[in-house]
Order: structure tokens, then sequence, then C-alpha cells
């Protein structure tokens, strides 16, 4: 039991540090057209 909620408690933190790069990625490429328009 223990161990299915470590497993839970890891995918979720991977989910989130996915989420959060791909968040991070996006604003760039959106700063970037944003520079790149003006």
């Amino acid at each position: 039991m223990e161990t299915l909620r470590h497993i839970i408690a890891a995918s979720i933190t991977l989910m989130l540090h996915l989420t959060a790069s791909v968040g991070g990625k996006n604003q760039l490429v959106t700063l970037y057209s944003v520079e790149k328009h003006w």
C-alpha cells in the first residue's frame, strides 16, 4: 500500500514537472514570436 502511494506521488510530480516544462517552452515561443512580430 505504501509503495502504491509512492508511485502515485512520483507520477503526479512527474506530470507537474512535464506540464511546467511544456508551459515554459510555450512561454518562450510566445515571447519569441512577439519580439519577431514587433
